[in-house]
């Protein structure tokens, strides 16, 4: 902000050329992230189903290794 704020001091022509750019970025940002929190809920299911079958997975490990003993 200090940057910005000096140049905008040094060439207001310069800051505003270096403040659209961020701005256009700023608006691409949050189309892109606007149905983030839909997408985060089912990644928080499929991580959940994930996890028990890597569970019931390794539960299951030694019920085969046992036999083989």
């Amino acid at each position: 902000m200090v940057v910005y704020a000096y140049l905008l001091v040094v060439d207001w022509r310069l800051a505003l050329t270096m403040l659209v750019p961020l701005l256009v970025l700023v608006e691409l940002y949050a189309r892109m992230m606007s149905g983030g929190m839909a997408k985060m809920e089912e990644y928080g299911r499929v991580l959940a189903g994930i996890n028990a079958a890597v569970v019931e997975f390794t539960d299951g490990i030694g019920v085969v290794k046992v036999p083989c003993q």
